[in-house]
């Protein structure tokens, strides 16, 4: 499949769609059995509770250490029940914070998760946004 060959060859996408196209794009990554890690803007609506609270922005949830640390799970509104992804609170600076979703549930570090932000985002050299790019892993 070309798209599949695409995605072994290129590691990192720029991308700048809704969430409706982000939603097709994770689910045929996903459909290859690749990993992504993926940014969130800050107003995104997400649940980390299993369903017993109401959707939230990100840029609102609560972070106890161990999270803060190794991510947490949650799911994002728009997305199958049953889809979870890791999710992880990236302080590049004083000044701002990103968040950045995985698939990959073997991610336990969020300063892995920082490293693994493509060259100029997440804090790294170039400072451009985190939310402009997906980064996949084979």
């Amino acid at each position: 499949m070309l798209f599949d060959r695409v995605l072994q060859k290129f590691r990192t996408f720029k991308i700048n769609l809704g969430l409706t196209q982000k939603k097709n794009l994770i689910r045929t990554i996903e459909s290859l059995n690749k990993q992504y890690y993926c940014p969130l803007k800050n107003n995104r609506q997400v649940d980390d509770s299993i369903g017993l609270q109401s959707y939230q922005r990100v840029d609102s949830l609560e972070w106890n250490n161990q999270e803060l640390d190794q991510g947490k799970a949650i799911k994002i509104k728009g997305f199958p029940q049953e889809h979870k992804v890791k999710l992880f609170r990236v302080e590049v600076s004083t000044h701002r914070t990103d968040y950045v979703v995985t698939n990959d549930f073997t991610q336990d570090s969020t300063e892995a998760t920082h490293q693994t932000c493509p060259k100029g985002r997440c804090g790294n050299a170039g400072g451009q946004q985190c939310e402009e790019t997906s980064h996949l892993r084979p």
